[in-house]
């Protein structure tokens, strides 16, 4: 199965506020800590980063919707995006 991702950003969409700009660049360092330490991370610890690197990209996307049907997958694992995909797809798309 072949997944492909495309993620096209609209400026107009986007919280142009310093507010949101300062949430946004604490959002992505607390992040890039994140992948840093699963990165160095034994197998057994690995697992457990991911599914939080991946519940927090959620929880800041639902406080911060950048538009409808707008879906910001950046700092995602490949495996959360899937499951990010698989869990917003819409049943009458098939």
């Amino acid at each position: 199965m072949l997944l492909e991702v495309l993620v096209i950003v609209r400026t107009d969409w986007l919280a142009d506020t310093p507010e949101f700009k300062v949430l946004k660049g604490q959002h992505q360092e607390a992040n890039q800590k994140l992948h840093a330490q699963r990165m160095m991370a034994p197998p057994s610890q690995q697992f457990q980063l991911e599914a939080s690197i991946n519940c927090k990209v959620r929880q800041f996307n639902i406080g911060h919707p950048n538009g409808e049907d707008y879906h910001d997958l950046h700092g995602m694992t490949t495996m959360g995006m899937v499951s990010y995909i698989q869990d917003n797809e819409d049943p009458l798309d098939e």
